[in-house]
């Protein structure tokens, strides 16, 4: 009999499925079914099931419904997130107007990322599209386990300690000068977002450009909720807006946004150029315009967030003097996007998101309060 080459079962990511349709539950449960690195260790129809069963199967991650009877998946996510800081959680919604209102909401109360579930299952969604979604966001937030020690009648040496891999940064600016700041974000990003603008009092005049990875279904809600949370306006803009001070401009859904100087304005261009790092909207595209146009005045910020979008538009920004803040590991969701920032030697600066708005307020706050009280 042959060795089989199944992951050992303490590596494996765990998954609880709740949701109060058996349809989907063994939709989701199929997709995930037969991988090495994964099992789902259970399933429920309800967030109080999720809360008792989270407790009992200390699942890694949970994927869940959000309108449930008994008590619905966004009453139960800052619950379950309380009970086990660690624990990432998927939202499972419809792509409908109040979908995805309800998923932003989720997201902005702590959940990691999102599944659209197929319109009334339709047969024409490609299983194996939506089954290699799936399984890119588990294992982009599966925690990373070593393997377990084999017994023996020897005793192991004890491991070197590797040297942490220096992570170098930028010469720090001093003082002011910053005309506008950009952001990029991908997975846990809403919440990241919502903390930035928050910290951040509405009366700044800088405008604030923002690429998310995200679906077009979703983007317009969570538009109407940062402009609820940063109380400035936060609008998808169309090709030929010209750019206002104080106002925040989100990429729409499946398009690239840049920007470019015309006379004295600056006007938005919605680009459907191919994908960049797999990715459309891409943070890249938005970067580089904005450092042609803002040169050593722009402020850019990479939150949470899979792979390594935003990289290359930072070098741009970095040569002509810019500055580029990263999260930290500590706090992002995955410390793919700003990771690979701070290992380029990319960085001016590396903070926990909570230090990230007060930090941007620090800096512009002088010129703000003199143009607001003025």
């Amino acid at each position: 009999m042959t060795g089989s080459s199944t992951a050992p079962k303490e590596l494996k990511t765990r998954i609880l499925v709740v949701d109060d349709s058996p349809i989907f539950r063994n939709y989701w449960k199929k997709l995930i079914a037969g991988q090495e690195d994964i099992e789902a260790v259970g399933i429920g129809d309800n967030g109080q099931v999720a809360l008792d069963k989270s407790k009992l199967l200390l699942p890694d991650i949970i994927i869940i419904d959000l309108e449930m009877p008994v008590m619905d998946g966004l009453t139960a996510i800052p619950l379950l997130m309380k009970e086990r800081p660690e624990l990432k959680i998927i939202v499972a919604s419809s792509l409908t107007t109040a979908g995805s209102d309800r998923a932003v909401e989720a997201l902005s109360r702590g959940a990691a990322d999102y599944l659209a579930k197929p319109q009334a299952m339709d047969p024409n969604v490609s299983l194996d599209a939506v089954k290699a979604e799936i399984l890119r966001k588990i294992r982009a937030l599966a925690p990373r386990r070593k393997a377990p020690v084999k017994n023996s009648t020897q005793t192991a040496a004890p491991a070197a300690k590797p040297s942490p891999t220096p992570i170098r940064t930028t010469a720090s600016h001093s003082g002011g000068g910053i005309s506008a700041i950009a952001i990029g974000s991908s997975t846990g990003g809403p919440n990241a977002l919502e903390k930035v603008l928050n910290a951040i009092p509405a009366h700044i005049t800088q405008p604030i450009f923002i690429t998310q990875h995200m679906p077009k279904f979703f983007i317009t809600a969570l538009a109407q909720r940062m402009t609820k949370v940063s109380g400035r306006p936060c609008v998808e803009p169309a090709t030929g807006d010209t750019i206002k001070d104080g106002h925040i401009y989100i990429a729409p859904g499946d398009v690239h946004l840049v920007f470019k100087k015309n006379g004295t304005s600056i006007e938005a261009v919605l680009s459907d150029a191919p994908a960049e790092n797999w990715c459309r909207p891409a943070v890249d595209p938005m970067f580089r315009s904005l450092a042609d146009i803002y040169g050593k005045n722009l402020l850019a910020v990479i939150l949470t967030g899979m792979g390594e979008d935003g990289t290359l538009g930072a070098k741009d920004i970095a040569q002509k003097g810019g500055q580029i803040i990263a999260q930290d590991e500590a706090t992002s969701v995955v410390w793919g996007m700003p990771g690979a920032i701070a290992k380029a030697g990319l960085a001016s600066k590396i903070l926990p998101i909570d230090q990230i708005g007060p930090w941007i307020w620090d800096r512009v706050g002088v010129k703000a309060e003199l143009l607001h009280h003025g």
